[in-house]
């Protein structure tokens, strides 16, 4: 479990290409509690970050990130590329955890995904 407050599930998308895209959906309505928002994400994009970076020949995409009071067809997306450089700073002390933060926030932009 990421965080214990909520239930998280991630998904790979888009698998008609060679690369590696996610979506990460909460069950909980995250977004719309700062702190917990914050958390979730940190964790998130660690978490994928860390297993993208030991797969490094793997072609990655994007990662979409949803909670429960989203529409079903929208996320908010950034590059894994980020996450894999950010998850990689941290771990080498090079990045704190709040500067991370406001990296994926300005990073973050609201997606409409495709309907199936």
């Amino acid at each position: 479990m990421l965080v214990d407050y909520t239930r998280t599930a991630c998904v790979p998308t888009d698998t008609s290409i060679d690369t590696f895209t996610f979506l990460v959906r909460s069950s909980e309505p995250i977004f719309s509690v700062k702190d917990e928002k914050k958390a979730w994400l940190i964790a998130v994009v660690l978490s994928i970050g860390n297993a993208m970076n030991s797969q490094p020949d793997a072609k990655v995409g994007d990662l979409y990130v949803a909670d429960a009071d989203m529409e079903p067809n929208v996320a908010y997306v950034l590059p894994i590329d980020l996450a894999k450089s950010l998850q990689a700073e941290v771990a080498a002390g090079k990045l704190k955890l709040g500067a991370m933060y406001e990296k994926i926030e300005k990073s973050l932009v609201r997606k409409e995904l495709l309907k199936p």
